[in-house]
């Protein structure tokens, strides 16, 4: 059965399909290297949505070498909790808390509300001297 096309249209397409082809192989190549080079995030841990895993582990949190010396800091790591946890536990936005335990040189350093830092001594052991300012309330 003879084809509808030319022969030099019969050749057109088969150079369209391979330019397709190489596009397409080097598009696949790409993907591979990425997939492969991927590097996990070490601040998510692997989680399981099954009702019946409610231990599931979460974020680890990014926490800088210098904070992991805060004694509040330590008490998360130590304990497994996030920032989220205490603040849902004292009623403080988790941002506010983050403020706290920063060095007193970084611009966004705040100082704690006397009262939320007691409450954190209380509840979570850690010392009314971890905080570089306690900020007293009237």
């Amino acid at each position: 059965m003879p084809s509808p096309l030319t022969r030099e249209q019969l050749l057109a397409e088969v150079a369209r399909v391979r330019l397709e082809a190489a596009a397409l192989t080097v598009y696949a190549d790409e993907l591979e290297r990425l997939a492969l080079t991927m590097s996990r995030n070490p601040a998510t841990v692997e989680t399981h949505m099954h009702v019946e895993s409610a231990g599931a582990k979460r974020s680890a949190g990014q926490f800088t070498a210098e904070q992991m010396k805060h004694p509040f800091v330590a008490m998360l790591a130590k304990r497994k909790l996030t920032v989220a946890d205490v603040a849902a536990a004292i009623d403080v936005p988790r941002s506010t808390i983050q403020a706290w335990y920063k060095p007193v040189t970084d611009a966004a350093h705040r100082a704690i509300p006397e009262d939320s830092a007691r409450a954190i001594r209380d509840r979570y052991g850690v010392p009314l001297s971890a905080w570089a300012r306690i900020k007293a309330v009237k």
